[in-house]
């Protein structure tokens, strides 16, 4: 029995020391864990600003090679567009309110003759 009870306090330590070292491997391991996380999350951005870096480059040779309007002149650009439209509206109006009128008289006129015409007809029927 004293055997038993010396393997089991050996075993017991034996325990003890891999508890401590499987302790120390998970701590370990957490920490390369978030080493390699924030590793993977600095070069994602890294990635990420150089990749903004290059479209900056892109868009700054594009705009050496064609020449960008400034926020004025586009502003000037979208006023005279709107008083153009304002202006081919207005003509535009101004077109179908004649031809309204163009039509009106035509049909008034026309209205006239007609009553006109049924008129002389009427007074040559009665002096025949």
């Amino acid at each position: 029995m004293a055997k038993k009870g010396a393997i089991g306090q050996c075993c017991g330590s034996e325990i003890m020391v891999m508890e401590q070292r499987s302790m120390r491997l998970e701590r370990e391991c957490d920490s390369l864990f978030f080493m390699l996380r924030n590793l993977l999350q600095s070069t994602h951005v890294d990635e990420i600003l150089r990749r903004k870096h290059e479209e900056d480059l892109e868009n700054e040779r594009i705009m050496l090679a064609n020449r960008q309007i400034s926020d004025y002149e586009a502003r000037q650009i979208d006023a005279l567009r709107a008083v153009a439209q304002n202006e081919s509206m207005k003509a535009a109006m101004r077109f179908h309110r004649k031809a309204d009128r163009l039509k009106m008289t035509f049909s008034t006129e026309t209205y006239r003759r007609g009553v006109r015409s049924a008129r002389n007809e009427d007074v040559r029927r009665v002096l025949k």
